[in-house]
């Protein structure tokens, strides 16, 4: 096991769209459990026209949820792609291809804490098949049997403008 990182360290993302809070263990090359406190204060409980009361209000939605995942996904692989001291841009920007097997559980509420454990299935030169799932406490909420993951290099992603 290697020193655990921040995940801002490992993530170009910021609040608000940071959804990891903190990196449990990390193992590069291997796997990693990343947590996240779900807060009332968070954006998506602030929607007009949803009722206080309602059980769809307080629910965490599915689209965070995964990308919460997604981004714990996200700091094993940089761990195992970067290498020592190799940020980002020189280790390949990693891109989401899709995922198999997405099953979610009960709903999360604000107030409960997501652990997420993400594996390293295979590994390629240049693509990652990842499987994972998210707890809140012992009950999963989530669960991936595959996600594909691929890394392109930064000046390639930057060469060609958009139309």
């Amino acid at each position: 096991m290697t020193a655990v990182p921040e995940p801002a360290d490992l993530l170009p993302h910021r609040a608000t769209m940071l959804l990891v809070d903190r990196v449990v263990e990390l193992v590069p090359g291997e796997r990693a459990v990343v947590t996240r406190a779900v807060s009332r204060d968070e954006r998506w409980y602030h929607r007009p026209g949803v009722a206080e009361a309602s059980a769809e209000h307080h629910a965490y939605p599915h689209a965070v949820l995964l990308e919460s995942f997604n981004q714990a996904c996200a700091v094993l692989v940089m761990a195992t792609w970067r290498g020592d001291g190799c940020d980002v841009l020189r280790a390949g920007v990693p891109m989401l291809g899709s995922y198999t097997g997405v099953r979610f559980g009960r709903p999360v509420l604000p107030g409960e804490t997501l652990e997420h454990h993400v594996r390293i299935k295979q590994t390629h030169d240049e693509a990652m098949i990842l499987t994972g799932e998210s707890r809140v406490g012992d009950e999963v909420v989530l669960s991936a049997r595959h996600g594909v993951v691929v890394r392109r290099p930064a000046e390639v992603l930057a060469a060609d403008p958009l139309p």
